[in-house]
């Protein structure tokens, strides 16, 4: 079976800037959780346009592509719908879908070796981020 995938490294900063004004104090929890969420829907965001941006790549000249792939699948939710929700089972084949990418990207070069790696650093930051939530 071949799988999409792609490198993603996302490492977004995010600065909160308390207002100036009158209103009470924030404290450091509260600017913690504030600057978590908007971390996190950054992080969405960025892997959502990955995704987007990885389905419009063409697949490299002579590589053996399987249309509608499981690591597909993944994709095209995450890029349609900006995340992903796993049980167990869908969980454990996204695993699967990661290491097969990551399998292939070390057995391939070029094109197919870069595109293979950034398909599986996609679906790994989808992973991440779908064990984030629970």
């Amino acid at each position: 079976m071949i799988f999409r995938f792609r490198t993603v490294l996302m490492l977004p900063l995010i600065f909160s800037v308390s207002a100036c004004s009158d209103s009470t104090p924030e404290t450091d929890s509260s600017i913690q959780t504030k600057e978590r969420k908007a971390d996190d829907t950054t992080m969405s965001a960025s892997l959502q346009e990955r995704a987007k941006a990885f389905l419009k790549r063409p697949i490299p000249k002579g590589m053996p592509y399987v249309p509608d792939s499981m690591s597909e699948r993944f994709i095209v939710m995450y890029a349609e719908k900006g995340s992903v929700d796993l049980d167990a089972e869908l969980t454990e084949l996204l695993e699967i879908c990661v290491v097969e990418g990551e399998r292939a990207a070390n057995e391939k070069s070029g094109a197919e070796q870069e595109f293979f790696k950034e398909s599986a650093a996609i679906l790994r930051a989808i992973l991440a981020e779908s064990r984030g939530r629970r």
